[in-house]
């Protein structure tokens, strides 16, 4: 979660930064870090952020977030942690590293184990609600149109829009992400249905489907409207 507030932005903005959805790129096009913004909370959800700020006015805010096919968030989600265990030093991954567990045997673990689940893989629409109730949403930004749809909001900000170096295939390369092949190949039929047990409501929310993964439909969630009329407020 960051409030990215002005002269940063042309109009205040509240960025849920959900786990591995693009959330590094999009702090680093607006200058947000861990170290150096004090309004930036990391992995916050919407529904705890009053008592992080107190007194916080949501109409106030433009808030945004960006979602990936849960599928595809959580292998990138273990590669990624595998990748950086022991570099982090963390004890949960580096078990995980040691034991040589693969993708498959993580995903029958994390099944179970319900309290790591809830703080590390929770759903989407945890980290969305703020009354536990509703998604409350100006614009959901879908990481498999990433450049379309961050460019709809680049209006809140004073200068072109920025992009990280991309690589030899001139696609764009994320801030943090991590290198394995197609999602798709590191599932099974049993590991296909517990992902999608695990996040039934987000997949029945957003009608997320495995094989075509770029497929969300966000557009309940994306304001056009309002970014219309901030835009013209800011100019």
């Amino acid at each position: 979660m960051a409030i990215i507030i002005k002269p940063i932005s042309k109009h205040p903005l509240l960025f849920v930064h959900i786990p591995k959805c693009a959330g590094g790129t999009i702090k680093y096009y607006f200058n947000i870090t861990y170290n150096e913004q004090p309004n930036n909370y990391g992995h916050c959800k919407l529904c705890s952020y009053k008592n992080e700020v107190p007194s916080f006015d949501y109409d106030k805010f433009f808030k945004f977030t960006c979602l990936r096919n849960p599928w595809d968030r959580l292998l990138s989600l273990f590669k990624f942690r595998t990748q950086a265990s022991l570099r982090k030093k963390d004890t949960y991954w580096n078990n995980i590293v040691q034991k040589k567990i693969n993708f498959k045997n993580w995903i029958k673990i994390i099944k179970e184990d319900t309290e790591y689940r809830s703080i590390h893989c929770a759903s989407y629409f945890s980290y969305l609600s703020h009354n536990k109730a509703n998604i409350d949403m100006d614009f959901i930004i879908n990481f498999h149109n990433f450049k379309e749809d961050f460019n709809k909001i680049k209006v809140f900000k004073n200068r072109k829009i920025y992009y990280l170096p991309k690589d030899k295939k001139t696609k764009h390369k994320f801030k943090h992400s991590s290198k394995h092949k197609d999602f798709r190949n590191y599932y099974d039929s049993d590991s296909i249905e517990i992902v999608a047990n695990i996040y039934k409501k987000d997949i029945d929310l957003f009608n997320y489907d495995f094989d075509n993964y770029k497929f969300a439909n966000y557009s309940k969630y994306q304001n056009f409207e309002k970014i219309k009329q901030l835009a013209k407020m800011n100019k």
